[in-house]
This record gives C-alpha cells, sequence and structure tokens, in this order.
C-alpha cells in the first residue's frame, strides 16, 4: 500500500498552507501529549478507574462528530455506546466496592 501510494506523491503532492502546518503541529503535540497523560494515569492508578475514562471518548467522538461534522449518530452506535458505557460503570461500581470493603481471603475447607 504505501509504496503504491509513494510512486503517485510527486504527482499528487499539495502543499499544506501555514495555517494547515500549524494545526497539524498542534495535532500532533495535542495528541502526544494526551498519549503520555494516559500511560502516566494507568501506571499511577487502577486499570478499572482509568478505563472509564477511555470509554467517554466515546461519548466526545460522538459529540464532536455532531457539532464539528454535523453527523447525528446511528441507533446501532448510541446503543452499542450505551452498552459499552453501562459496563464501565458498572465495573467502576463493582471496583470502588472491592477497594472500599477490603482484600478478599479465600477460605480454605480442610477435609474431614
Amino acid at each position: 500500500m504505501i509504496a503504491a501510494t509513494g510512486t503517485a506523491l510527486p504527482f499528487t503532492w499539495v502543499t499544506p498552507s501555514p495555517t494547515a502546518l500549524l494545526m497539524l503541529a498542534a495535532t500532533g503535540i495535542i495528541g502526544g501529549t494526551s498519549h503520555l497523560g494516559i500511560t502516566q494515569a494507568l501506571r499511577m492508578a487502577p486499570v478499572s478507574a482509568v478505563a472509564l475514562f477511555e470509554y467517554s471518548f466515546l461519548v466526545w467522538g460522538v459529540l464532536f462528530g455532531c457539532l464539528v461534522f454535523d453527523h447525528a449518530p446511528s441507533t446501532a452506535v448510541i446503543g452499542g455506546g450505551s452498552v459499552i458505557v453501562a459496563a464501565g460503570l458498572f465495573n467502576l461500581y463493582r471496583e470502588s466496592r472491592v477497594y472500599t470493603a477490603g482484600p478478599i481471603t479465600p477460605r480454605l475447607r480442610r477435609n474431614p
């Protein structure tokens, strides 16, 4: 794929304007910084707590799709996103109960 598009590059290349270059640079900086932030959060907090914020990207994606691109989400997107967000909220609830209750120690049975 890269070889095929690379051969067409000299004939189709359009140099970005200075504004487009600034937008590309800002996108790279913001994306890289957010990636480092998520990596650091996964190092410092339990995954179950950080995963809830990962699921919020679905909501943000749909919101930006509506506001920026004037694209209404389909019922499948709303239904699937609702299931994923509900599962994340349930996981957060369950994990918060485990952390507040303390560790569970298994009881060992002895054979009579």
